[in-house]
């Protein structure tokens, strides 16, 4: 029998989790912080962006070229107009639940945290998966040095070098 997977608390909820979590060291609990309004912003710029760039590919005559930038151009607007949302992380002995997704410790290869005063706080999590390579879940209010010391009882502490992918997510959202 594998061990019981905490429950997910709800939002309202979640402050009487942080109550317990200070009884109890080994569980760590916070909500991420939702998504800045400067990069929803961004996005209407990148909708801009695409527009012009649909025209021109019209004035070309390059239908094909048009239409994937019209599809790109939608993509980021329902983007843009998604709500923010605040969610919800728990760690404990068993592995992370992020959300209404549980993370088991064995299904993880390494973690890394990145806590840059005035820049970026994420946890950053290597699966074992190639599906799933990395995981990134901003850390909001949580102090990283203890958690920090949690996870490397469970898992190796490796740097994870941000993709280019990562890099132009961040470069787009300031």
């Amino acid at each position: 029998p594998s061990a019981p997977v905490p429950a997910v608390p709800s939002v309202p909820q979640l402050k009487r989790t942080i109550e317990w979590q200070s009884e109890n060291e080994n569980v760590f609990v916070w909500e991420t912080p939702p998504e800045p309004m400067e990069r929803r912003f961004s996005s209407l710029i990148w909708i801009l962006l695409f527009t012009f760039f649909i025209g021109a590919f019209v004035f070309q005559r390059n239908i094909l070229a048009a239409l994937l930038g019209f599809l790109a151009a939608v993509v980021f607007m329902l983007q843009g107009r998604r709500n923010a949302q605040r969610t919800s992380v728990i760690v404990d002995e068993t592995g992370l639940v992020i959300g209404n997704r549980t993370h088991g410790f064995h299904a993880l290869k390494s973690f890394w945290i990145t806590a840059i005063p005035g820049g970026p706080r994420e946890l950053s999590l290597e699966f074992k998966t190639r599906f799933l390579p990395y995981l990134k879940v901003p850390l909001g209010p949580q102090d990283p040095v203890p958690l920090r010391l949690f996870l490397s009882a469970y898992l190796p502490e490796q740097e994870h070098e941000p993709s280019l992918i990562d890099e132009l997510i961040r470069s787009i959202g300031s």
